[in-house]
Protein backbone atom coordinates (compact mmCIF):
# COMPACT_ATOMS: atom_id res chain seq x y z
CA UNK A 1 0.00 0.00 0.00
CA UNK A 2 1.67 3.39 -0.95
CA UNK A 3 1.70 5.81 1.98
CA UNK A 4 -0.78 9.12 1.32
CA UNK A 5 2.06 12.31 0.27
CA UNK A 6 4.41 10.05 -1.63
CA UNK A 7 5.46 11.50 -4.50
CA UNK A 8 4.69 10.85 -8.46
CA UNK A 9 7.61 9.45 -10.05
CA UNK A 10 9.72 5.97 -10.75
CA UNK A 11 10.63 3.74 -7.72
CA UNK A 12 12.44 1.11 -7.30
CA UNK A 13 12.05 -2.11 -4.70
CA UNK A 14 15.18 -4.07 -3.98
CA UNK A 15 16.30 -7.32 -2.01
CA UNK A 16 19.30 -7.86 -0.47
CA UNK A 17 20.96 -11.10 1.12
CA UNK A 18 21.28 -10.36 5.16
CA UNK A 19 22.38 -13.63 5.82
CA UNK A 20 25.75 -15.03 6.54
CA UNK A 21 27.31 -11.37 8.06
CA UNK A 22 30.58 -13.34 7.76
CA UNK A 23 30.98 -13.19 3.76
CA UNK A 24 31.40 -9.63 2.53
CA UNK A 25 31.14 -11.08 -1.08
CA UNK A 26 27.25 -11.66 -0.22
CA UNK A 27 26.33 -10.03 2.95
CA UNK A 28 24.10 -6.96 2.48
CA UNK A 29 24.44 -7.24 -1.80
CA UNK A 30 21.40 -6.78 -4.21
CA UNK A 31 20.11 -10.06 -5.35
CA UNK A 32 16.96 -8.59 -6.85
CA UNK A 33 14.95 -5.16 -7.46
CA UNK A 34 11.99 -4.17 -10.07
CA UNK A 35 11.63 -0.49 -10.75
CA UNK A 36 7.65 0.63 -10.50
CA UNK A 37 6.06 4.13 -11.69
CA UNK A 38 3.71 6.09 -8.91
CA UNK A 39 1.07 8.02 -10.02
CA UNK A 40 0.27 9.50 -6.97
CA UNK A 41 -3.17 12.17 -6.42
CA UNK A 42 -2.15 15.20 -5.58
CA UNK A 43 -3.29 18.23 -3.32
CA UNK A 44 -2.45 21.92 -3.36
CA UNK A 45 -3.77 25.15 -2.63
CA UNK A 46 -2.77 28.34 -4.23
CA UNK A 47 -1.35 29.81 -1.19
CA UNK A 48 -0.11 28.87 2.36
CA UNK A 49 -1.72 31.07 4.34
CA UNK A 50 -5.39 33.25 3.77
CA UNK A 51 -7.20 35.57 5.76
CA UNK A 52 -11.13 34.85 6.97
CA UNK A 53 -13.18 35.24 3.90
CA UNK A 54 -10.37 34.75 1.36
CA UNK A 55 -11.27 31.59 -1.36
CA UNK A 56 -8.88 28.78 -0.87
CA UNK A 57 -8.76 27.02 -4.64
CA UNK A 58 -7.97 23.20 -4.87
CA UNK A 59 -5.92 21.66 -7.60
CA UNK A 60 -4.39 18.79 -8.47
CA UNK A 61 -3.23 15.74 -10.42
CA UNK A 62 -3.01 11.76 -10.88
CA UNK A 63 -6.55 11.15 -10.13
CA UNK A 64 -8.47 8.61 -12.40
CA UNK A 65 -9.36 10.26 -15.63
CA UNK A 66 -12.80 11.32 -16.69
CA UNK A 67 -15.90 10.67 -14.36
CA UNK A 68 -14.76 9.45 -11.12
CA UNK A 69 -15.86 11.08 -8.18
CA UNK A 70 -14.03 12.19 -5.14
CA UNK A 71 -14.38 15.09 -2.11
CA UNK A 72 -12.56 17.04 -0.38
CA UNK A 73 -12.79 17.32 3.40
CA UNK A 74 -11.65 20.50 5.44
CA UNK A 75 -10.93 20.06 8.93
CA UNK A 76 -9.92 22.15 11.76
CA UNK A 77 -8.33 19.60 14.08
CA UNK A 78 -11.31 16.51 14.44
CA UNK A 79 -13.95 18.95 13.16
CA UNK A 80 -15.05 18.50 9.34
CA UNK A 81 -16.13 22.13 8.20
CA UNK A 82 -16.93 21.43 4.38
CA UNK A 83 -16.98 19.01 2.14
CA UNK A 84 -15.99 20.17 -1.74
CA UNK A 85 -17.14 16.90 -4.18
CA UNK A 86 -15.92 17.18 -7.86
CA UNK A 87 -15.75 14.99 -10.75
CA UNK A 88 -11.78 14.59 -12.26
CA UNK A 89 -11.25 15.81 -15.47
CA UNK A 90 -10.14 14.21 -18.84
CA UNK A 91 -6.28 14.01 -17.62
CA UNK A 92 -6.91 12.94 -13.95
CA UNK A 93 -6.91 16.37 -12.85
CA UNK A 94 -9.07 18.54 -10.67
CA UNK A 95 -11.14 20.44 -12.45
CA UNK A 96 -9.67 24.30 -12.99
CA UNK A 97 -12.05 27.47 -14.56
CA UNK A 98 -15.23 27.62 -13.87
CA UNK A 99 -15.88 24.68 -12.26
CA UNK A 100 -13.01 25.04 -9.63
CA UNK A 101 -12.80 23.47 -6.82
CA UNK A 102 -12.85 26.61 -3.83
CA UNK A 103 -13.65 27.19 -0.40
CA UNK A 104 -14.52 30.69 0.59
CA UNK A 105 -13.10 31.01 4.72
CA UNK A 106 -16.48 31.72 6.89
CA UNK A 107 -15.66 35.07 8.64
CA UNK A 108 -16.44 33.29 12.31
CA UNK A 109 -13.72 30.37 11.35
CA UNK A 110 -11.33 29.96 14.06
CA UNK A 111 -6.94 30.77 13.68
CA UNK A 112 -5.02 27.86 13.23
CA UNK A 113 -3.95 24.96 10.70
CA UNK A 114 -6.65 23.61 8.39
CA UNK A 115 -6.11 20.15 6.45
CA UNK A 116 -7.72 19.36 3.87
CA UNK A 117 -7.80 15.57 2.58
CA UNK A 118 -8.95 14.46 -0.27
CA UNK A 119 -10.93 11.04 -0.51
CA UNK A 120 -12.13 8.90 -3.37
CA UNK A 121 -16.09 9.13 -3.30
CA UNK A 122 -16.74 6.31 -6.06
CA UNK A 123 -17.50 2.57 -4.99
CA UNK A 124 -15.37 0.43 -4.52
CA UNK A 125 -12.76 2.64 -3.19
CA UNK A 126 -15.01 5.36 -1.54
CA UNK A 127 -13.69 6.88 1.16
CA UNK A 128 -10.22 6.02 0.64
CA UNK A 129 -8.04 8.81 1.93
CA UNK A 130 -5.76 9.93 -1.42
CA UNK A 131 -4.07 13.36 -0.52
CA UNK A 132 -3.85 15.62 1.54
CA UNK A 133 -2.45 19.33 2.30
CA UNK A 134 -2.51 22.35 4.97
CA UNK A 135 -3.11 25.57 5.01
CA UNK A 136 -3.13 28.33 7.58
CA UNK A 137 -6.14 30.72 8.83
CA UNK A 138 -5.34 34.12 9.87
CA UNK A 139 -8.59 34.79 12.09
CA UNK A 140 -6.70 37.82 14.45
CA UNK A 141 -8.06 41.10 15.28
CA UNK A 142 -6.42 42.44 12.55
CA UNK A 143 -7.33 39.92 9.76
CA UNK A 144 -11.02 40.45 10.66
CA UNK A 145 -10.98 43.97 10.59
CA UNK A 146 -9.22 43.78 7.00
CA UNK A 147 -11.77 41.51 5.83
CA UNK A 148 -14.43 43.84 6.82
CA UNK A 149 -12.63 46.99 5.22
CA UNK A 150 -12.44 44.97 1.96
CA UNK A 151 -16.07 44.00 2.13
CA UNK A 152 -16.50 47.94 2.68
CA UNK A 153 -14.31 49.24 -0.37
CA UNK A 154 -16.55 45.99 -1.93
CA UNK A 155 -19.91 47.81 -1.52
CA UNK A 156 -18.45 51.26 -2.31
CA UNK A 157 -17.47 49.91 -5.79
CA UNK A 158 -20.95 48.94 -6.26
CA UNK A 159 -22.24 52.12 -5.72
CA UNK A 160 -20.04 53.94 -7.45
CA UNK A 161 -20.34 51.63 -10.40
CA UNK A 162 -24.77 51.77 -10.44
CA UNK A 163 -26.32 54.51 -8.04
CA UNK A 164 -29.44 54.20 -9.71
CA UNK A 165 -29.32 50.26 -9.27
CA UNK A 166 -29.81 50.40 -5.24
CA UNK A 167 -32.07 47.99 -4.17
CA UNK A 168 -32.90 45.41 -1.98
CA UNK A 169 -29.60 43.34 -2.46
CA UNK A 170 -27.43 46.05 -1.68
CA UNK A 171 -29.61 47.01 1.42
CA UNK A 172 -28.63 43.31 2.38
CA UNK A 173 -25.03 43.59 2.08
CA UNK A 174 -24.78 46.67 3.63
CA UNK A 175 -27.12 44.89 6.77
CA UNK A 176 -24.52 41.61 6.79
CA UNK A 177 -21.64 43.84 7.08
CA UNK A 178 -23.34 45.72 9.62
CA UNK A 179 -23.61 42.56 11.85
CA UNK A 180 -20.06 41.77 10.77
CA UNK A 181 -18.61 44.65 12.23
CA UNK A 182 -21.06 44.30 14.93
CA UNK A 183 -19.52 40.65 16.05
CA UNK A 184 -16.17 42.54 15.53
CA UNK A 185 -16.30 44.54 18.34
CA UNK A 186 -17.79 42.16 20.32
CA UNK A 187 -14.34 39.92 20.03
CA UNK A 188 -12.41 43.60 20.28
CA UNK A 189 -14.56 43.91 23.58
CA UNK A 190 -13.54 39.70 24.96
CA UNK A 191 -9.85 40.26 23.88
CA UNK A 192 -9.68 43.83 25.89
CA UNK A 193 -10.98 42.01 29.31
CA UNK A 194 -8.81 38.92 28.49
CA UNK A 195 -6.02 41.11 28.01
CA UNK A 196 -6.98 43.06 31.30
CA UNK A 197 -7.86 39.65 33.25
CA UNK A 198 -4.38 38.62 32.33
CA UNK A 199 -2.45 41.25 33.51
CA UNK A 200 -4.32 41.07 37.08
CA UNK A 201 -2.95 37.38 37.89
Amino acid sequence: LIPVGVPSGRYEAAVYNMTDPENPETYKQKVASVEFDVNAPTLQTDGLEYIVEETVVFTGAGYTPGGTRYVIKIMFGEEVLAKLGFTSSDDGSIPVGVDEVNWTIPFDAPDGTYVAKAYNDTEPEKGVLLALTEFRVNASIAARAEAIFRELRALNATIDADVVGINVSLTQKVNVVTKKIEQFMKWVEEDKNNTAANMLN
